[in-house]
């Protein structure tokens, strides 16, 4: 019976070393389940981290390139105004090139030198006549006769 007995011994010892292994190796399986559950969401949060990251470049690039944008538009906007006012400022100059306006320039400018040039010789005529008159009646005389005829000759009378 001993014999009985030490053999049922043995055998339920080699059961609880069969069953304690299979524990140890369920708690083992238990354990490396959950550092790969672990390491898993380690990963997860690891991606989630640079998916923000990525998200939150890819939204301030697009608040810099609003803002470059914005610039740009103002800069648009300036140059197309800038291109405006020269095309203006050209058809003016154009204006004043036509032949038309060119004469009408021409002939005031002409007009005003030849009388300029009639004061001149009125002047001179003037003069010549106060100095070759016998008395001061005459030249008064002739003053006032070339009063009518032009302003200028009464300047050269009372400048004599």
């Amino acid at each position: 019976m001993q014999d009985k007995e030490s053999k049922h011994q043995e055998k339920a010892g080699l059961e609880a070393e069969r069953r304690i292994g299979i524990c140890k190796r369920v708690v083992a399986r238990m354990l490396k389940q959950q550092l790969a559950l672990a390491w898993a969401f380690f990963c997860d949060c690891i991606r989630t981290i640079q998916r923000t990251r990525t998200i939150l470049r890819r939204v301030i690039g697009r608040i810099k390139t609003q803002s470059a944008c914005a610039a740009l538009g103002r800069w648009s906007q300036i140059a197309s105004k800038c291109r405006r006012l020269r095309l203006a400022v050209q058809r003016a100059i154009g204006r004043w090139r036509r032949t038309t306006y060119n004469k009408a320039w021409s002939t005031w400018h002409l007009r005003l030198v030849r009388q300029r040039h009639l004061r001149g010789v009125i002047r001179k005529i003037c003069v010549r006549i106060l100095h070759r008159s016998c008395g001061e009646f005459i030249a008064a005389a002739m003053c006032v006769c070339l009063c009518v005829w032009s302003p200028v000759a009464v300047a050269a009378c009372v400048c004599v």
